[in-house]
């Protein structure tokens, strides 16, 4: 006996929709959320370039002379010396000298053709007097310096001198001379023989002794 199984169109459309739901529900569920990209990082920092300043202008050049900080001589009507026409006179170790028993002697020749001899004893100092160079005259010179310093070493008398002046160009002056002198002293100085140094020259000294050319580099 054979079984026949019969579906009504009813119940194979019902299967079919719920087949079709079950479907539906599977095409229509909601997919997994993709994770989040990572925040965007800022552009690193760069430096920023140096605005360039422009370039100083070259100083002015000026009418100075680039080897002296002195400014150029001009003319001083109470310091002509000091400007254009004029000029340093300096001499060091080279001026005559005299021998003088004292100061007293040495003031009784204000000028050396007034020096005359002297006499040089033992145990007692000596004066030596330096002129200046020649005739000085304020119409050929002016601020004229003259030092004179002497030191013992041994026997050995060392003479210094010194001069200074601003002389006029070109000029000479022979009369009116100025009056300038200096000396200096030694210690007491004991008999014996002495040798007197000054500059590049040297003289012999005798003490106690009659010195009849006092003068030393007198031409």
């Amino acid at each position: 006996m054979h079984h026949r199984l019969s579906i009504s169109r009813g119940a194979c459309l019902k299967f079919g929709l719920f087949a079709a739901l079950v479907a539906a529900s599977v095409a229509c569920r909601k997919p997994e959320p993709e994770p989040a990209p990572p925040p965007a990082q800022p552009a690193p920092l760069t430096a920023e370039k140096p605005v360039e300043q422009p370039a100083a202008p070259p100083p002015a050049p000026t009418s100075q002379n680039p080897y002296t900080t002195e400014p150029a001589p001009t003319f001083d009507a109470d310091h002509p010396w000091l400007g254009p026409g004029w000029g340093k006179l300096s001499l060091q170790d080279t001026l005559p000298i005299c021998a003088f028993a004292g100061f007293n002697e040495r003031e009784a020749a204000l000028h050396i053709e007034q020096v005359k001899k002297q006499s040089l004893k033992a145990d007692s100092t000596v004066v030596f007097g330096v002129y200046g160079p020649g005739c000085l005259n304020k119409e050929c010179d002016a601020r004229a310096n003259l030092q004179c310093w002497v030191d013992l070493e041994g026997d050995t008398l060392h003479v210094h001198t010194r001069f200074s002046s601003f002389h006029k160009d070109g000029s000479t002056c022979t009369k009116d001379c100025l009056e300038v002198d200096a000396a200096c002293e030694t210690p007491a100085l004991k008999a014996g023989k002495y040798t007197v140094q000054h500059g590049e020259k040297s003289y012999k000294l005798q003490i106690p002794s009659l010195v009849r050319q006092p003068c030393f580099d007198s031409k």
